[in-house]
């Protein structure tokens, strides 16, 4: 299909299926029938059921290091680009609309006219607003994104036995849209600072990708612990946010996790009959 100087003859993403925040990985395949005047962009939308612009993404169409202009004809390209769809996004069938512009100070004037290519079902989930009851209240801001307002906790109790399950519900709040997608750990640290015990792993169960959340909402993020047959004395519970690449957020105070509570890991005694 032409589109300005440019033929489009191949367009893919890496998915139908996405939830609000996920990333999209697209590949457009582009035909060069002249010799190009201009260093056009790829204007790429994403239209909600409605026919509202749910979404809109700018880029060169094979990449910063090979503009149109350096094109000859009969030259074809891939140009990939990972995207990241909004947390905003309602459900339902979005379609993806292409069309080529010259850059301007402030807008992007068409060269030519829109297409329509293929379509994406957006699966939006439930989205909560308010904080249920906590066992463990706590309030720490980190990295100026999240809060974790406390927790719920699976026995309810101060003290441990070894082999025994704890649960732990998070309950987090999205203080502003995130761009990174962070892996939460909860760690149970004994009097030494060793960790005993660990989950680790995007927000509930992978399903709630920090990317999606909502300024405001508040998350629920369970993760399951099994305290060790050989552990005893002091533990703490902690936990936190971070990345493989770029490590964990911090609060305001410059720590790297939160201390949610401490207490005993002590061993069970049978009675007399």
């Amino acid at each position: 299909m032409p589109l300005g100087a440019l033929r489009l003859v191949g367009f893919a993403t890496d998915r139908e299926v996405a939830a609000p925040g996920d990333p999209v990985l697209v590949n457009l395949y582009w035909l060069a029938d002249t010799s190009p005047a201009n260093d056009e962009s790829v204007h790429l939308r994403l239209i909600a059921p409605d026919g509202s612009e749910a979404a809109s993404y700018q880029f060169s169409p094979a990449g910063d290091d090979l503009p149109p202009s350096e094109w000859v004809p009969g030259d074809l390209w891939r140009g990939q680009r990972l995207l990241r769809l909004p947390a905003g996004l309602q459900s339902g069938e979005h379609v993806w609309e292409i069309e080529l512009c010259r850059p301007a100070p402030t807008t992007c004037a068409a060269a030519g006219q829109a297409v329509t290519l293929s379509s994406i079902s957006v699966n939006a989930p439930l989205h909560t607003w308010e904080v249920p009851p906590l066992d463990v209240e706590d309030g720490t801001q980190l990295g100026g994104l999240v809060t974790l307002l406390g927790a719920q906790l699976q026995p309810d109790s101060d003290s441990l036995s070894p082999g025994s399950t704890l649960t732990i519900t998070l309950v987090w709040r999205a203080d502003a849209e995130i761009d990174t997608s962070y892996r939460v750990f909860v760690h149970l640290l004994d009097h030494e600072g060793a960790v005993r015990s660990q989950s680790d792993g995007e927000p509930s169960s992978w399903t709630r990708p920090t990317t999606g959340w909502l300024p405001g909402e508040i998350i629920l993020d369970e993760h399951v612990l099994v305290v060790p047959e050989d552990a005893s004395g002091e533990h703490a519970l902690a936990a936190g946010l971070y990345t493989l690449e770029s490590g964990r957020l911090l609060t305001l105070e410059g720590l790297d996790h939160i201390t949610l509570m401490t207490g005993l890991v002590e061993e069970t005694t049978g009675g007399s009959p």
